[in-house]
């Protein structure tokens, strides 16, 4: 789905070049526009008529003629500008049928001239792709709404310092490098299911930003994303990225709360470096709202990335089951783990450097799993538990032959002395502390269960149990007895 939107928008970009290639110019009420089949493009202000005095009022209508009776043209683009003609334009009025924002179309480039502005576009507007540099340094005063956005580009809202929030549909796939760097009084941002990639420095230097939602599972978030966020508090992952770049939430310093959906995907995600994850900051990290302490993840073949859980401090317990490698400073700095269950192909150098709570470990495979002596963090006081008949080979083994003590079991009762203490859901968890300003008191109810099944909105007709309860963007758990 992600790619159809993608290639969508591409479609899009591709007809907005082609009606420009073969298209004429007409002079209407002042503005210019460029015709095309059955479409116009707007173009802007024909200076000196009429004979404006700044700060000015741009009209985009959304339906222009040639003459007085002449065809009418639908207005569906605005053109690309790189001069900042617009610097004293205090008031831009785009119709619904506009649906591409060309690069630079808005952008304040004088730097002299500082007139807020006010956007006037309906909540319901049919914008679907925002070229770079679009709104750049523009003064923004209101909220903006853009529900049908599938890319927003380069330096798009780059240093809108006075932008107070944006709302971003389901349908937005794309955000590109500094889409909204600057944006000081942004306090929240949330992005839909269908977003894929999020640009380096998309939203760096946001100083005021306090809360993040990804509802989707993007592909990439690329390097130094959040930079500069230094009051950012909370971030919400509906599920993990497939990677997120170099230092992408370094000097995140306030960064208290992270959801990260499933553990097992967050596993597999590539980090740039140590400050790409976000839970070097928060220490902790929550699955449907529950802080994790007893983490149990099959890996699937595919490991546990390098840095997937460093500094997690409030693990007690982990299990790595279905093989793979687990990569180095997976488990570093996870100073509470008392217990370990493993089976695996390979740990790596300083995979569980620093844990030296670690009083117990279980190795499930009969063949001791290749191991660096710095895979581990010391060795005495410690149990190794290993399979009936597989105690030779481990006390043979260059590494785990070190363990002061090596004894065979049949691990009886293992699943639940490693019983995981959260469960993976389709419903994204938002915690109440973090609501701020975001909640719509008027919207309806909506009770779903756990696994993302809605149960109905009455809480007095439902079954006991624990639920999710969903009103507008709010969201929390309850419990019916």
């Amino acid at each position: 789905m992600k790619h159809i939107l993608h290639l969508l928008a591409v479609i899009l970009l591709v007809s907005a070049v082609s009606i420009i290639a073969k298209a004429e110019y007409i002079n209407y009420c002042g503005y210019s526009y460029q015709l095309s089949g059955d479409t116009a493009i707007y173009w802007g202000r024909l200076f000196g008529m009429p004979d404006y005095t700044p700060p000015y009022t741009i009209e985009i209508y959304d339906t222009v003629r040639k003459g007085d009776f002449g065809k009418p043209y639908i207005v569906t683009a605005i053109g690309a500008r790189k001069e900042g003609f617009t610097d004293w334009d205090n008031k831009i009025i785009i119709p619904n049928t506009v649906k591409y924002i060309g690069e630079g179309s808005f952008q304040c480039t004088y730097k002299g001239a500082w007139y807020p502005a006010t956007l006037d576009v309906r909540v319901d507007n049919n914008i679907m792709i925002v070229g770079d540099k679009a709104f750049s340094c523009r003064c923004i005063m209101d909220s903006l709404y853009l529900p049908k956005v599938l890319s927003i580009g380069k330096s798009a809202f780059e240093r809108c310092t006075e932008l107070p929030y944006i709302s971003l549909g389901n349908a937005l796939h794309t955000v590109k490098e500094r889409a909204f760097a600057g944006c000081d009084s942004l306090r929240s941002i949330e992005l839909g299911d269908a977003i894929g990639t999020i640009g380096d420095r998309a939203f760096r230097g946001c100083e005021n930003l306090r809360r993040v939602t990804i509802k989707g599972s993007p592909v990439i978030m690329g390097d130094s994303i959040f930079v500069g966020c230094g009051k950012l508090e909370s971030i919400s992952f509906g599920n993990a990225p497939d990677t997120l770049g170099v230092s992408a939430f370094e000097g995140c310093g306030s960064l208290r709360y992270l959801e990260i959906g499933d553990p097992a995907k967050w596993s597999r995600t590539v980090f740039g470096n140590e400050n790409a994850n976000p839970i070097t900051n928060t220490n902790r990290f929550t699955v449907n709202g529950s802080v994790v302490q007893h983490l149990d993840i099959c890996t699937e073949g595919k490991g546990v990335s390098e840095w997937a859980f460093t500094g997690a401090g409030d693990l007690l317990s982990v299990r790595v089951t279905g093989g793979g490698v687990i990569e180095a400073d997976a488990f570093n700095a996870c100073t509470a783990i008392r217990r370990l269950c493993l089976d695996v192909d390979r740990i790596d150098r300083w995979a569980f450097s620093g844990d030296y709570a670690i009083q117990e470990i279980y190795s499930m495979t009969a063949t001791p799993p290749d191991a660096a002596v710095e895979s581990f963090a010391w060795y005495g006081g410690i149990t190794l538990y290993v399979p009936v008949g597989s105690g030779d080979a481990y006390r043979s083994h260059p590494v785990w032959c070190r363990f002061s003590k090596i004894e065979e079991t049949d691990f009886a009762g293992i699943d639940a002395l490693f019983k995981a203490d959260y469960e993976v859901s389709s419903i994204d968890y938002i915690p109440t502390d973090y609501m701020g300003d975001v909640g719509d008191e008027e919207a309806p109810v909506r009770i779903y269960t756990l696994d993302g099944r809605l149960a109905g909105d009455n809480a007095d007709a439902l079954r006991p149990g624990i639920y999710i309860l969903r009103q507008g963007r709010k969201a929390r758990k309850i419990t019916v007895r």
